[in-house]
């Protein structure tokens, strides 16, 4: 490429030479000082061109002087690659070879150390099965003596659980008897009971008691809290006997007379025919009215002055 430079730039240069030359020596030419003045500047546009041409030159030959030491570098560094690509190649199989060797060398020491830990645990577990037939026959053999001396409590505790029963299958029979007997005493004292109360003086008497022992039950005591069958003799009240007086907070007092209404009431509970049902419970509503317009009647209030309440207390 660069001789092909150097022949296009020689053609040119003559081809320059021989234009000037040829004007120079036309028939045509004017006179001697003007061509002697254009030969001296073509001389000088020659030699400027020599110049420029030996300085093409002198570059060329520089580019080719640097082309040659960039060939020579280019062929170094071509062997210098050849060299490393050798080399790595080198290294390549050295490592794969030294990685293989340590993968031996691993799977060796792997198979060794599993043997060992095979060893070792098969020693150990037959060291444990050893001591475990140790232990389970120390706890095994007084677990023996419990289990049959608890089978045998168990035995006696179910004799004993039988006997038990029969004894007190025995008992509750006898219970039964005696509560048969209890159930027909009661029912005969209920029947006396219910013949006695009858007699309006018992059902009194009854009435008082019952509501005596209420008093008692709620925690009264008589002489302290209530006070019974207290007489009154004035000439407002003249011979009067109030059942029941309870005593109050403040020196207060509140008078509580029984009455008792039997006759209707019974009646009614046992009948059972709802008409007659009917006029039984009218009778008996009757019955405890009466018995409130009598107690109204009394004025049992007034016994007690000014320490008494202005109402009377009715327990039926």
């Amino acid at each position: 490429m660069g001789n092909v430079a150097l022949f296009f730039f020689a053609v040119v240069v003559l081809f320059l030479i021989g234009f000037f030359l040829g004007r120079f020596f036309s028939p045509s030419t004017k006179d001697s000082v003007f061509k002697e003045k254009l030969y001296e500047e073509e001389k000088l546009k020659h030699q400027e061109t020599q110049k420029k041409f030996n300085e093409a030159q002198e570059q060329l030959n520089k580019a080719k002087d640097e082309l040659n030491s960039l060939n020579i570098s280019k062929e170094v560094l071509e062997s210098q690659k050849r060299d490393l690509e050798l080399q790595k190649e080198s290294q390549r199989k050295e490592s794969e070879n030294v990685l293989q060797r340590q993968n031996e060398y691993f799977e060796k020491i792997h198979k060794e150390i599993e043997n060992k830990f095979s060893a070792i645990a098969s020693q150990v577990l037959d060291r444990q099965k050893a001591d475990l037939a140790d232990k389970s026959k120390s706890i095994l053999e007084p677990l023996k003596s419990d289990i049959a001396a608890f089978k045998e409590s168990v035995n006696n505790l179910r004799k004993e659980e039988i006997e038990s029963h029969t004894a007190l299958k025995t008992e509750v029979v006898k219970e039964m008897q005696t509560a048969q007997s209890l159930n027909q005493i009661i029912a005969q004292e209920a029947k006396n009971l219910s013949t006695a109360l009858q007699n309006k003086k018992i059902q009194g008497n009854w009435g008082e008691m019952v509501l005596e022992r209420v008093l008692e039950s709620a925690g009264f005591r008589e002489g302290e809290h209530f006070s019974k069958q207290q007489f009154f003799n004035n000439e407002e009240s003249p011979n009067q006997i109030p059942d029941f007086i309870i005593n109050l907070p403040k020196d207060r007092r509140v008078i509580i007379d029984c009455k008792t209404s039997m006759e209707n009431y019974k009646n009614w509970a046992n009948e059972s025919d709802e008409v007659a049902k009917g006029i039984f419970l009218k009778k008996h509503r009757d019955d405890l009215k009466r018995h409130i317009d009598n107690l109204s009647e009394k004025e049992y209030q007034k016994l007690l002055k000014e320490n008494g309440l202005d109402f009377v207390l009715m327990f039926i």
